[in-house]
């Protein structure tokens, strides 16, 4: 069980059919903690992967939105965001073997990755608007769940972090919904945030499952 979902992390595309796959697997999970034995700290154990199952349910209503949204549009331009979506993979690496950055500059650099790469494709013609509040929904719940990774790395923040961390991520979130924005831009910089923080939390929960003696495998 615990196999098969760090083989769905090592190889996450923003798929619905993936994210699907990966939320099962931690409901799987989370069932076996719950009538489980001899573990730890239980309640932390759920707490992470509730936390992840949440995660995975909005990033799946993203992309499915997107994709009715898009649907007669060609799935040709749908495959090609999911494609561009993808990039920034090495710095996802680098943090789950522990080369932590701070979120702010991953971020940013999602962000200067997904303007440069969607600059060189066709404009996505949508229902722009509803698309617009699907990605304006999104990044509301996403600058939440970066704010609770960030107080998880910094236990010890002092003010003068915490503000630098308000500033980091205010001003990402303020530039991705500017109206400035292209539409494409949001749609790829919030799934390669939401990838970011599915490999993040990932790393997270195998974490705290090692630190409490959780068995998931017969």
């Amino acid at each position: 069980m615990l196999k098969e979902f760090k083989e769905r992390i090592d190889g996450l595309t923003p798929l619905p059919s993936v994210i699907w796959d990966v939320r099962s697997d931690v409901l799987a999970m989370r069932a076996v903690v719950e009538s489980g034995k001899d573990i730890g700290n239980k309640i932390e154990v759920l707490r992470t992967l509730g936390e992840l199952s949440d995660i995975c349910d909005n990033f799946y209503r993203l992309t499915t939105g997107l994709m009715h949204n898009m649907k007669g549009r060609g799935f040709t331009q749908m495959a090609t965001l999911w494609d561009m979506a993808t990039v920034g993979s090495l710095a996802i690496h680098d943090l789950m073997g522990g080369k932590w950055k701070q979120i702010q500059d991953l971020l940013a650099s999602a962000f200067s990755e997904g303007s440069m790469i969607m600059a060189s494709v066709q404009y996505i013609k949508a229902a722009s608007e509803t698309m617009k509040a699907l990605t304006d929904e999104h990044g509301s719940y996403l600058f939440g769940k970066l704010w609770d990774i960030v107080c998880s790395l910094r236990k010890d923040m002092a003010p003068s972090e915490a503000r630098e961390a308000q500033k980091g991520l205010d001003a990402f979130f303020k530039g991705l919904s500017s109206e400035s924005t292209p539409l494409e831009t949001r749609m790829v910089v919030l799934i390669q945030t939401y990838m970011i923080l599915l490999k993040i939390k990932s790393g997270m929960l195998i974490a705290v499952l090692d630190e409490n003696a959780v068995r998931l495998e017969k």
